[in-house]
């Protein structure tokens, strides 16, 4: 399992010497039983286990250690190690077995297209999973079981802590069987599947709760005091490091313990252009006298890390002095030698998550007597700088609904913004706070120098827009838009929503609503900003006032949670799935499970059925127009791009069925391909459009769009009355020949023209102006019936948009909307297409703040 991790990332490496070194110290760290062998042998065992896990897990993020763990409970009871109890008397079934066939079904999460989904309020992608489900011969009966008992399911599945519960009818004996549960809870709740996996190895795993909780109780020079104890002069320890983490400042503390002087028998070197020369000097010193050597940041040096390699080996093979260590520090690097990798004690030293532990760690960042020193209003702006500063460090958690793009902010940022904001308090010299300064030093300097997306530029404007005015001088809420939607979300007081901001340089005007305090429904989560105080009591109301990270802190819906939660399952078993041995080809039918082979021909044979031979003859249909424009254009580009696919795919088919057969030897392309067929993924060959769909869905999705492209093909070109939008390979030529036709007929530049969205108010034929678009999502919000912006619903994550009329307009869009952008998926990013105007009475900037988009598709 060991040599699998680097699978995962490139600084997980470990060699077998390093192994026995940990398995010695297992070996003596055992409690020795002379008077009962068997016992003796268990005690072997559970040092060994708990040593070895030790030793890895804390040279491995956070992320990934629930990953390890898992893979080697699942390891260890496919080799019937653990999970063996019986179930009732039934000799043949266990409690927690193994099964391969559930166990395939966990980490591939497969999905079928069946019967259309009968219940409203289970999302389509869990029906699809639930379909594959009762594919499996326990659970036969579960998907008709879900819609008998639906008022029953779906109390079950608005649980907050479903995988606790028990399920419905006879389900409810899953619970004696933690592992199918895990299968209902991959279905149904996938945001709650890791917490489940957790509880799942507490119960499964022997000590289970020892292995997930290690090293809970210690601290970050707790941990490195221990593996200073397992250290020696051939092991060195290598931090690797993460952005906002001090592993020198804890070093420092140690080597004050040991009685090491700075510069003497202590010595810090940071790597760069240069300093190999300095760093080998005091590494020969060091290993003749029995100092402390830390190379800070090696990965900015990776050819000297193979002198460095063969130095260290030097040093083992001669013998240094018994005091001699030796300390690395890199970021994540694949340039880093796999040989200094392998004889290291690693250690991750990641800095505290959550929005209250990140406040804490901004506003300690400055000494208590700088803070004391300053006047009540730099004291407050501070304040509220370092929490803004901490929200944009945890707004990332929530993925594209965040930020679009992933940004190294770090305390050096919180650091040069205070300095900033100091510099012009001593120059107000008690008069007008410059906030617009501030705002836009901060905003567009400080920060803003980080940011290259505009709609996350415009995220961290409103943020400021929202701090940093007169009301922070106060107490004042410091949770944007927290209330419900009957109260005035964020209170009164403020400066008033204005007219709309968009980033693409439209109208700018004032955007924000202010809180004043705990005003408004008790039942919304609240944090105001304390009145200035002194350092210890700003700390003492960040502990007893922020009780809680919620999503509402960042002005997000609390749905923003469920997704992120569930893309972190689906990272986790994605994970797993590339840890698993690549399985034999035809299989030898000894398991239960169809092997990948199998599962591959029928899924491509499958789509083979699905698309047949279908052709588009685009010579043909241009000789049939009377006119070719824009539309017919686009028509033209669209059957070309699926002539492209469809030949891609049976080409690609066709050749694995030829090496399936044994007449074609099978390529790495053919491998890849078997692989996406097995785990329901789109093959990168296919991918002539960004999508977040499993194959089967996306298959289903192809099939529609052909129907689109061939009924618009039979009307000679003549656009469709409604056109769907997320059924075109380019909707941005579409968006863009309504631009084109408008300006033909009205003989205007077509820079001149914009597009502008509203709902339709009929369907019942085409405009005489613009097209009729469909097939449009909306994430963070939903419409009301007054078509008019609206907090969502709970666990509600998409809704679809109404049928919407768009049109090339001259000059300005209309006021009261927001500029929503509009994205080819849930990946949001560079899968940018345009701005939608969505009507609403509140304020843009909270629907900015809320992460609100427009998708062309979501599953």
């Amino acid at each position: 399992l060991l040599t699998k991790l680097c699978a995962i990332d490139h600084m997980y490496q470990y060699s077998l010497d390093s192994f026995m070194t940990f398995f010695e110290k297992s070996i003596a760290r055992a409690t020795r039983r002379d008077d009962d062998i068997s016992a003796h042998v268990m005690s072997l065992r559970d040092s060994l286990r708990m040593t070895i896990f030790t030793w890895v897990s804390r040279g491995l993020f956070e992320r990934h250690k629930l990953i390890f763990l898992a893979q080697l409970t699942f390891d260890l009871m496919q080799r019937g190690m653990i999970g063996n109890e019986k179930e009732g008397g039934d000799s043949d079934r266990t409690s927690s077995g193994w099964h391969e066939e559930h166990f395939q079904f966990l980490i591939r999460g497969p999905t079928k297209i069946g019967e259309p989904n009968p219940l409203s309020w289970l999302p389509n992608n869990a029906w699809e999973a639930t379909s594959a489900l009762c594919d499996l011969d326990d659970f036969g009966k579960f998907g008709s079981d879900l819609v008998e008992a639906a008022p029953r399911f779906k109390e079950w599945f608005d649980s907050t802590t479903p995988e606790t519960d028990k399920l419905p009818l006879d389900w409810a004996s899953l619970d004696k069987n933690p592992l199918k549960k895990m299968l209902v809870v991959r279905c149904l709740r996938p945001d709650r599947l890791t917490v489940a996996l957790s509880s799942f190895i507490r119960t499964t795993l022997p000590a289970g709760s020892s292995y997930v909780d290690c090293d809970a109780t210690l601290n970050s020079i707790e941990i490195l005091e221990q593996c200073l104890l397992d250290s020696t002069s051939k092991t060195p320890i290598y931090f690797i490091l993460s952005p906002g983490a001090n592993v020198v400042a804890d070093l420092d503390v140690m080597a004050t313990k040991y009685g090491l002087e700075k510069g003497v028998s202590y010595h810090n070197v940071s790597m760069g252009q240069g300093q190999d020369t300095v760093a080998m000097a005091c590494l020969e010193s060091a290993h003749r006298n029995g100092h402390w050597v830390i190379l800070n940041n090696v990965h900015l040096m990776p050819k000297w890390l193979m002198e460095l390699e063969k130095k260290l080996d030097e040093y083992a093979a001669e013998g240094s002095h018994d005091k001699f260590r030796v300390f690395l520090t890199s970021d994540p690097c694949r340039t880093i030698p796999i040989g200094i990798l392998s004889r290291c004690i690693k250690l991750t030293n990641e800095p505290p998550s959550g929005l209250k532990a990140n406040l804490k760690r901004a506003w300690c960042f400055f000494t208590k007597d700088d803070v004391e020193q300053m006047d009540s209003k730099t004291k407050s702006i501070l304040f509220g700088l370092c929490y803004f500063h901490s929200i944009m460090m945890e707004r990332k958690t929530f993925g594209p609904m965040g930020f679009n793009m992933k940004y190294p902010f770090s305390i050096g940022d919180l650091r040069d913004s205070a300095k900033c904001l100091q510099n012009y308090m001593d120059n107000s010299s008690g008069g007008k706070i410059p906030w617009e300064d501030l705002r836009y030093i901060f905003g567009e300097i400080m920060y803003g120098g980080h940011i290259v997306n505009d709609y996350d530029r415009l995220v961290a404007q409103e943020y400021l827009n929202f701090y940093m005015k007169e009301e922070l001088l106060d107490e004042t809420e410091m949770y944007p838009f927290s209330q419900d939607d009957s109260g005035a979300r964020g209170g009164s007081g403020g400066r008033s929503g204005g007219s709309n901001r968009s980033v693409k340089g439209r109208s700018r005007g004032n955007v924000g609503v202010s809180g004043a305090g705990r005003s408004g429904s008790s039942e919304a989560p609240t944090f105001p900003s304390p009145i200035p105080t002194s350092f210890d009591k700003y700390i003492h109301h960040i502990d007893t006032a922020m009780t809680e990270d919620t999503p509402i802190a960042f002005g997000l819906h609390p749905n923003a949670e469920i997704g992120f939660r569930t893309q972190q399952s689906t990272s986790l078993f994605r994970t797993l799935m590339d840890l698993q041995p690549k399985p034999s080809g035809s299989g030898d039918g000894s398991s239960s499970a169809a092997s990948p082979q199998k599962i591959a021909e029928a899924v491509a044979n499958d789509i083979l059925d699905r698309l047949g031979d279908k052709h588009f003859d685009t010579e043909e249909l241009m000789r049939s127009f009377d006119e070719q424009g824009p539309y017919q254009n686009v028509l033209i580009q669209e059957m070309e791009i699926m002539n492209s696919l469809l030949s891609e795919i049976r080409r690609s088919i066709k050749e694995l069925q030829l090496g399936f057969a044994g007449e074609l030897t099978m390529s790495e392309s053919m491998e890849e391909l078997t692989t996406c067929l097995y785990l329901d993924k789109v093959p990168t060959t296919w991918l002539f459009w960004p999508t977040v769909r499993p194959l089967a869905s996306w298959i289903t999705n192809v099939s529609d769009r052909l129907a689109q492209i061939e009924e618009w093909g039979d009307s000679q070109g003549e656009l469709p009355k409604v056109t769907w939008l997320s059924g075109l390979a380019s909707p941005n030529s579409f968006l863009e020949a309504i631009r084109q036709v408008q300006a033909q007929r009205q003989g205007v530049p077509l820079n001149e023209l914009s597009l502008q969205f509203e709902v339709a108010k009929s369907t019942d034929e085409a405009p005489r102006e613009g097209a009729l678009i469909k097939g449009l999502f909306l994430e963070g919000a939903r419409l009301d019936d007054k078509n008019m912006l609206a907090s969502s619903k709970p666990k509600e994550m998409y809704v679809h948009l109404p049928t919407l009329l768009v049109k090339a307009v001259a000059g300005r869009t209309r006021g009261g909307v927001y500029q929503a952008p509009l994205y080819l998926n849930s990946d949001r990013g560079a899968g940018y297409v345009c701005e939608i105007q969505l009507s609403t009475k509140d304020p843009p900037a909270r629907w900015v703040l809320g992460g609100v988009s427009a998708l062309l598709d979501a599953t």
